[in-house]
């Protein structure tokens, strides 16, 4: 019983951590597509919600700087 709990748990997690990858695989596409459109908010809030999921996601800091940078926001694109 114990062994049968203890793998639903860990298929749960694995399975949540993929969801929450593919969460933030969409996000970070939401927050490009903001940028190329000059919507700069937007854009921010999205990257900042994929880094939310997974904060190792290198290129949602690198596109929110841009973005922070493209605002005039220069001290947050830092």
């Amino acid at each position: 019983m114990k062994k049968n709990m203890l793998a639903f748990i860990l298929v749960a997690l694995v399975f949540s951590m993929v969801l929450s990858a593919q969460d933030a695989a969409v996000l970070f596409q939401e927050g490009n597509t903001a940028l190329r459109k000059g919507d700069f908010n937007t854009a921010i809030a999205k990257f900042r919600d994929v880094l939310t999921l997974d904060p190792n996601f290198y290129f949602a800091y690198l596109n929110l700087g841009i973005a922070y940078r493209r605002q005039g926001n220069l001290d947050e694109a830092v």
